[in-house]
């Protein structure tokens, strides 16, 4: 299955400047190769990991009307946005240069002028956070060059899913949503597979269909046996792993496509991060890639 599926889209805000590419599309997934990692030296993965295809291309107008919502979704369990943080609300963190720290400083950003210059951003944010203040999630700071940049346990777990809320498969459309803002000085890019799980569930389930057919049945609406599907799942029912899930998705669909979206300094992306495959990728920077993350129920 090589084509996008129609679900979870891309909204680029208003006050983003788009006087060059931002999103890009490629060829699906694989597991690290020994050549991959003798050029990460000091990288190890799990198992279970897999990166992109360094294989990236502009999308096509088909693409960019499949992907692209021109408005802002309602639905922000299946949305990914990207929008220009105001820089007086980052100035504060900017002047304590936060983007020269090492990984292995970053204890330092308990210290009080730290929090003090973080406040304005959880202010600004508590007015977008549909049920509760936001939670700060902390401050991450990773090595430039790197494909995917999670670590767990000192090892990078590649694409994957978050788990903060630990929801069931469910009710994961319920999870809190996830802001990462840029506070570096190189450009980032925000990985991500536009399905959600119930969608990898739906599709899965029809294994014996052809890619074809899949394609051809999902994006027509999601015809009946694809909705009867979806629903019967969307219920408290089920109880398959999200973990088993992704893992089962990529090894059965390695050549769907990834989306990669370029997060300049200043800019964040908001994205329900529980509920769909991503990861943020180094590759390109030359300096320390620094985020600041947030959780909550967002509306931006």
């Amino acid at each position: 299955m090589t084509r996008l599926l129609d679900s979870v889209r891309l909204y680029l805000h208003p006050n983003l400047s788009l006087s060059e590419p931002r999103v890009w599309l490629n060829s699906g997934v694989h597991q690290p190769n020994s050549s991959e990692l003798d050029e990460l030296k000091g990288t190890s993965f799990t198992k279970d990991a897999y990166i992109p295809n360094d294989d990236w291309q502009i999308l096509t107008e088909k693409q960019s009307k499949q992907l692209l919502a021109q408005n802002r979704f309602n639905d922000y369990s299946r949305t990914v946005s990207v929008f220009s943080v105001p820089k007086n609300i980052l100035q504060p963190l900017q002047q304590l240069k936060i983007s020269q720290l090492p990984p292995t400083q970053t204890s330092v950003l308990n210290q009080a002028h730290y929090k003090e210059a973080i406040a304005p951003i959880l202010h600004h944010f508590t007015s977008y956070c549909r049920d509760r203040n936001p939670n700060l999630a902390g401050i991450g700071i990773s090595p430039p060059g790197l494909p995917t940049i999670t670590i767990n346990q000192q090892q990078s777990i590649g694409l994957h899913l978050d788990s903060w809320d630990r929801l069931p498969l469910a009710r994961r459309h319920q999870s809190t949503n996830r802001i990462c803002i840029n506070l570096g000085t190189d450009d980032r890019y925000f990985l991500f597979i536009n399905l959600t799980l119930l969608d990898m569930l739906t599709v899965l389930r029809y294994d014996h269909f052809s890619a074809k057919e899949v394609e051809r049945d999902f994006n027509n609406k999601m015809r009946w046996k694809f909705r009867k599907l979806f629903y019967k799942y969307r219920s408290n029912k089920c109880k398959a792993s999200p973990l088993a899930l992704k893992n089962a998705f990529v090894r059965r669909y390695p050549n769907y496509p990834v989306i990669k979206v370029k997060i300049i300094p200043g800019e964040a992306y908001v994205a329900p991060t529980e509920n769909i495959i991503h990861d943020g990728s180094s590759l390109g920077q030359q300096h320390f890639d620094v985020q600041l993350t947030l959780r909550g129920h967002f509306r931006l």
